[in-house]
Order: C-alpha cells, then structure tokens, then sequence
C-alpha cells in the first residue's frame, strides 16, 4: 500500500495532482491511500507517518511553506519521499537543501507526475518486500509475500500468487531470483 499526501492550497492544483497520480497507481495495480491538504497547518495536523508514503508539498503556501513543512519532516527523519511543487522555478535551489525526492512545475504535471510515480514505485519495490514485474505495458509492484511460485518455460516466466493470480512475462529465473534473494525466497 503507497499513501500518498498532497499538500497545496491551491485546491484545483491539489485534486488535479491527486486524480493523475490515482490513474496512474491504478493503472499499475497498486493499492493506495491519498489525502490533500490545502494548507501546511493543515498537514502537521492531520499527517500521520506511513512506511510507504509519497509527500507532495506547494513549496509556496500563505502559513505555512512546503520548505518548513519539509523541514519539520527532515528532522522527523521522514523527507526520503517528498516531491516539491511550484510554478516558480527559482524556488528549486532552495528546496535542494531538505533533499526532496523530485521537483514538478505545475505548468507540466501532466507529463512530470507519470515519471515521478515510475521513479517512486522503482524505489519502494526496492525497500519494501515487493516484486517488480515489468511488461511492455505495466509495471507492477508485488508483494513477494503474496507470491507462491514462478514457473519458466520458452523463455516465458509465469508468476502465481496466493490469490491465485497469474502474471505472464518474459525474462530470465536469474533476473527473478536476484530480486527475491534479499527475501530468501526459495
């Protein structure tokens, strides 16, 4: 499960934001959760920490900015996955400094928000006990504690889960095995 928190108060930014990033876990078959916030106060509040959370922060907000709220979540030890968001380009060095995941102007997050869940979604299969399948079409996160067995036959590797779901790809058991090794998957 990703949870995904935007915070911005700029209400049609913010549910734009939130309608893009919904399509495009669904798209992939990944359960989420995603909340806006539509100012910083709002998010100190109400924010709770999450093992798979994604943070969207305007960088500019009238109480309280994105940089303080990202700040506030740096010394919590909990700035690895925030994106800051902005129409002001100048305002990108000054982020750098809470080391934030990705950077999207608001003038492009059509095109930016699709490359940031790719980019995220590659980084918590990673972290998290996740499988990452990945077809010419989707890429799927699976939890490897879900996944039964895998069979290969002309070069194809079929992948059953204990829902007893199938995925059909191609590649190699090696390229399987090398990410489940961490997880002494057998």
């Amino acid at each position: 499960m990703i949870y995904v928190s935007i915070c911005d108060d700029d209400v049609i930014i913010a549910r734009k934001i939130k309608k893009l990033i919904e399509y495009e876990l669904s798209k992939k078959g990944i359960e989420f959760h995603c909340n806006i916030y539509i100012s910083g106060r709002r998010f100190l509040e109400y924010n709770k920490e999450f093992k798979n959370e994604l943070i969207i922060l305007d960088i500019e907000m009238p109480d309280i900015s994105g940089i303080k709220i990202a700040e506030y979540l740096k010394k919590e030890g909990r700035n690895k996955n925030i994106v800051f968001i902005t129409s002001y380009d100048n305002l990108v060095f000054r982020s750098l400094e809470c080391y934030p995941f990705a950077f999207i102007r608001k003038k492009n997050v059509e095109t930016e928000i699709p490359k940031m869940i790719e980019q995220f979604i590659y980084r918590v299969s990673k972290k998290c006990s996740s499988f990452l399948l990945e077809t010419p079409k989707t890429t799927m996160c699976i939890p490897i504690e879900n996944i039964m067995y895998l069979t290969y036959w002309e070069h194809k590797i079929e992948l059953i889960t204990s829902t007893t779901e199938k995925y059909e790809f191609r590649g190699t058991m090696k390229e399987c095995l090398n990410q489940l090794k961490e997880e002494s998957f057998f």
